[in-house]
């Protein structure tokens, strides 16, 4: 899973962690209705950004990500994190670039309207699906 940035923490190993329940990696663990200890054991998660956004850095992480993620699923989280892998795909759609298999979610913010949409929880875990992770 592949975010923007924590603003709570700069350690790589707090991207989308599930706490506190009400950040963005505690939605998305709902939204894909994941237990913690599944969601951490299923996904490695990583923000493309540490400290601050920089559309630079987040591109040349975008860029290392791609290169090692053959053979793997990847699942990008919002607007900027779409334009940092250089794609303009729809929320909720999949594609195959390569042999990455690439699912684009909205960002799991309070403030990101998608999420208020009566399918979007459902749309979410199909697309995640789509991507071959097993989820519930």
């Amino acid at each position: 899973i592949v975010g923007e940035i924590n603003p709570m923490s700069a350690d790589s190993r707090h991207a989308l962690y599930p706490r506190p329940a009400h950040g963005s990696g505690g939605r998305l663990m709902r939204i894909l209705g994941m237990e913690e200890y599944d969601y951490l054991r299923t996904f490695d998660r990583e923000n493309l950004c540490l400290v601050e956004w920089s559309d630079t850095a987040a591109t040349m992480a975008a860029e290392r990500i791609m290169a090692a993620s053959s053979g793997r699923s990847l699942i990008l989280l919002g607007g900027r994190v779409k334009k940092a892998f250089g794609f303009k795909a729809s929320p909720f759609t999949t594609l195959k670039c390569g042999e990455v298999a690439v699912a684009f979610l909205p960002h799991p913010s309070g403030r990101c309207r998608h999420w208020n949409m009566k399918s979007a929880v459902q749309l979410a875990r199909s697309a995640v699906r789509r991507v071959g992770v097993a989820i519930p």
